[in-house]
């Protein structure tokens, strides 16, 4: 569990009612979605698969020694999680007269769903969207309210939190990234990417939890910096005019807030005063973000859930919706259900 996703803000209050996830990897379905089509032709192998109880660098490592190419030539877009069961894509270079076979590559835990080729590698981040399926079990508490609680969501959106997975089991990536910044400790690349990555997106999180307390997360203020729906792009606005607001209702846009790194923030007035007290409260981060030499970025302080749908009973709920990559399917649960343990 991660104690700093526990003190963030709900945009709909704290839920009445309770359900247990990831009772076994059916509970959790993932199916990846490229924001591509592979050309069928070219020198990078494209295997859509389907994996159970595995996490994607497990079946990185199951791809080379089957194959005999170095894992480090084995590419994916996006990290899934272990106890599920997930689809998604992996890539690497194979001779284009030869014909892969996959015996002995698939098993209970891996199959095979698609082989495609493709002219270029498969790059980190190349998804539209995830599609989820998720039960939770056991349920618990004031149930009345969870039909309304999905309905508020579907029309209204989530705050854009990270999740509990960037900050690792009791939030040790984040005490790791505060032993990197005093130089208690030298990492390698990719564990100091995951290290300055959840620093960042604590800082992001504190800011947005800030906004929800004050019920400004989805509402343009002036001063604000708007990033367009799906996209990394952004553009600062001095005051909110009929135009803007017309385009945030419709979701064409969104407020957002800062991923600290170096440069000056582009929000003003009482956005980028906000803004400075949770980054002036947090120097351990904020500091070693700008010394690792990161650059400032903009995030998107609204999600909007798309094609959710549920079936509930009294003892289970089963979600189906859609997420952009780069959001968080555990922070549209914590929307609508509290998460707990197995007893």
């Amino acid at each position: 569990m991660s104690e700093h996703v526990s003190t963030l803000a709900y945009a709909y209050g704290m839920p009445a009612a309770s359900g247990q996830l990831k009772q076994s990897p059916s509970d959790f379905i993932v199916t990846e979605q490229l924001s591509f089509e592979p050309s069928g032709e070219g020198e990078h192998l494209f295997l859509f698969i389907k994996k159970v109880g595995l996490n994607t660098l497990d079946v990185c490592e199951k791809i080379a020694k089957h194959f005999h190419v170095p894992s480090r030539n084995i590419a994916y877009a996006g990290l899934k999680d272990k106890n599920a069961i997930t689809t998604q894509w992996f890539c690497f270079p194979f001779p284009i007269k030869s014909t892969p076979n996959f015996n002995g590559l698939e098993s209970e835990s891996i199959t095979v769903v698609d082989a495609i080729r493709n002219t270029k590698k498969l790059k980190r981040g190349a998804i539209k969207e995830n599609k989820f399926e998720i039960t939770l079990r056991n349920l618990k508490g004031e149930l009345s309210g969870i039909e309304e609680r999905i309905q508020i969501v579907k029309e209204q959106g989530i705050p854009n939190y990270f999740g509990a997975q960037r900050f690792g089991h009791n939030d040790s990536n984040l005490v790791n990234a505060k032993k990197l910044f005093s130089g208690k400790i030298r990492c390698s690349r990719n564990k100091k990417s995951i290290y300055l990555s959840a620093a960042r997106s604590f800082l992001f999180n504190e800011i947005l939890s800030r906004r929800v307390r004050d019920k400004t997360w989805n509402t343009l203020l002036d001063g604000d910096v708007a990033t367009l729906n799906a996209s990394r792009s952004f553009f600062a606005i001095s005051f909110v005019d009929t135009e803007l607001h017309a385009r945030l209702k419709k979701g064409d846009i969104h407020p957002s807030a800062a991923l600290w790194g170096k440069g000056n923030l582009t929000a003003q007035f009482k956005v980028k005063e906000l803004e400075e007290r949770i980054i002036n409260s947090n120097l351990t981060f904020a500091d070693g973000l700008v010394k690792q030499g990161l650059q400032q970025d903009r995030r998107a302080t609204r999600l909007f859930v798309s094609d959710l749908t549920y079936k509930l009973s009294a003892n289970d709920l089963i979600l189906s919706f859609n997420l952009v990559s780069g959001s968080y399917a555990t922070c549209v649960l914590r929307e609508i259900i509290t998460l707990v343990d197995a007893e």
